[in-house]
């Protein structure tokens, strides 16, 4: 990460308190070890629960595959916070609500948005953990997937305000030097219901998170998405955090500086820009899960995609960077191919992905893997799928049924047609063989 020039990592999990930190009051919620289950995946959406829980068959197939006691978590995960502060990269925790994982059950906690027993215990959550790591730089939070819409003293930004935040004031009260950076995701809530909770109490940095490009950051390098929400972010003053949520390369090893640039080069201005994250939900680019023969090499994910996130941290700290400084990495770690060939060849390549997603777009991660053509409710998107499914949203690009009664009224097309779209992907395909053909021969 410091390499790349990357500052900032967030961890995400719906309820990450038993595995980091021991309670004062709720000693029995720690969990010592580390385990993996011994079930066989079932691979349908919700076999095993809602996919933000844990599901109770899992927890009743644990293997031991560690032994670890919660000192020995705690004291893990120091050394991996200090080990990013010296390296400049501040760690922030993000999480899902309400979604008790392994503490429901145990205290009178459960995953009712009402049960005072659930507050008190995620407020000790909140206060504990920063007491326990003072080199944590923030908390990030999500109003949903499991919280109801109320208007009552239980409503969504009350009770986020009873548990996160009045848990961070707790511990600001033993540490008042401390502070503490706030990401409130603008996810399945208001602005102006967050900013009315949070606004006038929180005293230390409180900035929002929003789904830039929705799921799918590999589809548009201007995405339309933020436009309404950054009329609102102007009226209260208040910065964002772009998540950039790639839910569409996992096997191919893309590489386009190029849209890297122009994306962020887009992104708002700095005023109301804190920073950007990128990631995937539900895939963790540690080792790696695609491959037919895992132990041999035991490749890790990050390594296995180092260009794609070379780019987006080395632009992403200077957008001014020349692309001889790409071209020359390529050549230092494929001499054979030459460099400047090679860079081509990848960036030349990594422009289909994105030109299919723009014109079959599917907001969300379950609805479009593209690297398959399917989702993962339905399965295979079939030539049907694509002629009833809309290009996205500001994409200049006609749909198939809009392209047809055009041409069966004889009317002009002022915009990209799915014609010529198609060609635009042979061309992006036969190009990039060509390019591969001629580092090929080079090289022999």
């Amino acid at each position: 990460m410091a390499r790349y020039r990357y500052n900032t990592l967030t961890l995400w999990n719906p309820h990450p308190f038993p595995s980091i930190v021991k309670l004062p009051n709720y000693p029995d919620v720690a969990l010592e070890d580390v385990c993996v289950t011994t079930l066989r995946p079932t691979y349908k959406s919700g076999a095993w629960r809602d996919p933000q829980f844990v599901s109770p068959q899992v927890l009743k197939n644990l293997k031991v595959i560690k032994k670890m006691s919660m000192d020995e978590k705690v004291a893990f995960w120091r050394r991996v916070m200090q080990h990013a502060r010296n390296r400049g990269i501040d760690i922030y925790l993000i999480t899902w609500n309400v979604i008790m994982n392994s503490a429901e059950g145990k205290y009178g906690i459960t995953n009712e948005q009402d049960n005072p027993n659930t507050i008190a215990y995620l407020r000790e959550c909140v206060r504990e953990t920063l007491l326990t790591y003072p080199l944590l730089a923030g908390i990030g939070i999500t109003a949903g997937e499991n919280m109801k819409n109320r208007n009552d003293e239980f409503s969504k930004e009350k009770w986020l305000w009873k548990t996160y935040g009045l848990g961070i004031l707790d511990a600001k009260k033993k540490q008042p030097e401390r502070t503490v950076r706030f990401i409130h995701r603008a996810w399945q809530t208001g602005l102006d219901e967050i900013m009315k909770q949070f606004a006038s109490k929180y005293p230390d940095p409180f900035e929002i998170g929003f789904k830039y490009a929705r799921a799918h950051m590999y589809s548009s390098p201007k995405p339309p998405f933020s436009k309404p929400l950054l009329k609102e972010m102007k009226k209260h003053n208040v910065k964002c955090w772009w998540n950039l949520r790639n839910d569409d390369i996992f096997n191919f090893r893309w590489g386009d500086p190029e849209y890297v640039r122009e994306f962020l080069s887009s992104l708002p201005p700095k005023e109301l820009t804190a920073g950007y994250h990128m990631g995937s939900d539900g895939y963790v680019w540690g080792r790696e899960f695609t491959s037919l023969e895992p132990e041999s090499p035991c490749a890790l994910e990050i390594k296995k995609h180092w260009y794609k996130f070379m780019l987006w941290g080395r632009l992403g700290y200077d957008l001014n960077l020349d692309r001889d400084v790409f071209a020359k990495t390529l050549f230092r770690r494929f001499p054979e191919a030459q460099g400047t060939p090679l860079y081509e060849a990848w960036a030349t390549a990594s422009k289909i992905i994105p030109l299919v997603t723009r014109f079959h777009w599917r907001d969300w991660d379950f609805m479009w893997a593209v690297e398959g053509c399917f989702d993962q409710r339905k399965g295979f998107h079939t030539v049907r799928d694509f002629i009833n499914v809309p290009p996205m949203e500001g994409s200049g690009i006609l749909s198939i049924p809009e392209y047809v009664e055009r041409h069966l009224a004889n009317k002009s097309m002022t915009t990209k047609t799915p014609l010529q779209v198609a060609e635009e992907l042979r061309d992006h395909a036969e190009t990039s063989l060509r390019r591969l053909q001629a580092i090929r021969s080079h090289a022999r």
